[in-house]
């Protein structure tokens, strides 16, 4: 159902009497953003306001919202909950507006929210019920996808960066730590009621061509790479 169609959604938080929402719902690539920033405006922040104001009808006490690191400005080399934030993507900028609106609302109708700025999200249910299905953006799903074709090759984006490699790096965080960081902090909104703004990762960073090695040292194959 889509969220902002408030009669349908209503219906369904009322019959169920939901308290605590736990928001996922976005559209996530960086890049395409950019591309189709009327896309990210109306799925990120129109269609979230209109969530929010049914939520609110149904007096909804807890509130988790997925957002990003990509609020930060991506200058810093260590980004804490307490770095500046600065987006410069437009995906980065619609999320912020996210937090911003859902911080009002909280304020306004008296409800605990959690903000949870995740970092690189890979991996799937390990009961295989959830899971990226497409490669678009995504290294692990990109190298994932070549081994299944059995075509061995890999694109590279960037070969430049001031790294050790010259590839990027970025922090990764299992989607199942994802989900318990979920559970565990709606307990503890439960208890303290208190509101929450978390940064999602493992506090290191791995460059691509280490995690492309990775995959050919577990599997014992080799990928050809591309680089672009």
């Amino acid at each position: 159902e889509d969220i902002s169609n408030k009669k349908e959604v209503l219906k369904i938080l009322k019959k169920n009497k939901i308290k605590c929402i736990f928001h996922l719902a976005a559209s996530i690539l960086v890049s395409e953003s950019m591309d189709e920033p009327e896309k990210y405006y109306n799925n990120n922040v129109i269609k979230f306001l209109n969530f929010l104001e049914t939520c609110v009808e149904a007096k909804i006490k807890f509130f988790i919202f997925s957002s990003t690191c990509a609020v930060y400005d991506d200058d810093q080399k260590i980004v804490k909950e307490s770095s500046l934030i600065k987006p410069k993507s437009v995906y980065g900028k619609t999320k912020l507006y996210g937090e911003e609106l859902l911080k009002n609302f909280s304020k306004k109708y008296k409800f605990q929210y959690s903000i949870l700025r995740y970092f690189n999200v890979i991996g799937a249910d390990t009961q295989s019920r959830t899971g990226q299905l497409n490669d678009s953006g995504h290294l692990f799903m990109n190298i994932a996808n070549s081994i299944l074709r059995k075509d061995y090759r890999i694109k590279i984006y960037g070969s430049n960066y001031d790294t050790k490699d010259g590839t990027g790096v970025r922090d990764y965080i299992d989607v199942e730590d994802i989900s318990k960081i979920h559970i565990d902090l709606f307990k503890k909104m439960k208890k303290n009621k208190k509101s929450y703004e978390i940064n999602c990762g493992t506090g290191k960073s791995y460059s691509v061509i280490e995690i492309i090695k990775s995959f050919e040292k577990y599997l014992g194959i080799k990928l050809k790479k591309k680089k672009l």
